[in-house]
């Protein structure tokens, strides 16, 4: 079935809505404002509850109920909210960490678009550094799905990064699934590895098709787990390619922080400096052509 990205977090929500202990919850939702939950709260109205907005409060809630043995969503309407959080993350990612609790709270976090939400990275380097705690974003409506599925059966706290910009795309989803921590190879290559998340995966593969027709093989992996990085598998790539070229969907602080990730599993196999670019398509090109004529 053909499906937008927004509409296939709705289907994937309504389908573990299924599960009493699953509950939704946010600011607007039972209104319908967000279009991933619209219509869900007349569906399940036991379910599906606002929350007022006291950021800290609320992630404290989901993490009782959670704690309680129920598995929780917060639809969070930007990465800044959740410097509010930072604290109940903290605690939650260390009690996934102690296993001697469920800890299973997911937090889906829009960013870009018509809020003027950006992906904040510093923000997003300082969540990183969570012991326990799993970010992960979505490139594709069936990825966006899957994620939500996967989140649900973690055992820990994870956080869903879902770009407005990608709301609208749509494609024929499929049921298959994608395990969080995962490295997924969207296009093979051997001459240079570009790397992305969220909507540069798609600037990675039209930069990749550019280069083919210099004659140059690029393959293109999605990171799709921010945190914990899938370091082992991303070295392999590496260590295959020699040269390595990060593409940020925004802010380029994260990039590099993967580019050192990159210079620890990789160092005595780069044959250029591994670099972080926005997913500008010439600045893709650009950044690629150097590290190939390096």
């Amino acid at each position: 079935m053909r499906a937008t990205f927004a509409a296939a977090i709705q289907g994937a929500l309504r389908e573990a809505l299924q599960d009493p202990s699953v509950r939704l919850f946010g600011d607007g939702i039972v209104a319908g404002e967000s279009v991933t939950t619209r219509g869900l709260a007349a569906l399940f109205p036991d379910q599906v509850q606002d929350l007022p907005i006291s950021d800290r409060a609320s992630a404290a809630f989901c993490l009782g109920l959670a704690l309680g043995g129920q598995r929780p969503i917060l639809e969070v309407s930007s990465l800044g909210r959740l410097a509010a959080m930072m604290e109940v993350l903290v605690e939650a990612g260390a009690i996934a960490q102690a296993g001697e609790f469920p800890a299973n709270v997911t937090f889906r976090v829009a960013y870009g678009g018509q809020a003027g939400s950006a992906i904040d990275t510093p923000l997003l380097a300082s969540l990183a550094d969570i012991p326990g705690l799993t970010i992960a974003c979505a490139d594709s409506p069936t990825q966006a799905a899957a994620l939500v599925r996967a989140a649900l059966q973690a055992r820990g706290p994870v956080v869903l990064l879902e770009s407005r910009a990608l709301y609208n795309t749509s494609e024929t989803v499929s049921e298959a699934n994608h395990p969080l921590f995962a490295l997924r190879s969207v296009r093979e290559g051997s001459h240079i590895s570009l790397i992305g998340w969220g909507e540069s995966v798609s600037a990675s593969m039209d930069a990749a098709l550019c280069l083919e027709k210099e004659g140059y093989s690029a393959e293109v992996l999605d990171l799709s787990t921010l945190s914990p990085v899938d370091s082992k598998t991303l070295g392999q790539h590496v260590r295959q390619t020699g040269r390595v070229v990060v593409v940020c969907p925004t802010d380029l602080s994260f990039g590099a922080r993967l580019t050192s990730v990159v210079l620890a599993e990789g160092f005595e196999y780069l044959e250029a400096p591994p670099v972080a670019v926005l997913s500008n398509p010439s600045a893709v090109l650009a950044a690629s052509r150097s590290a190939l004529t390096f």
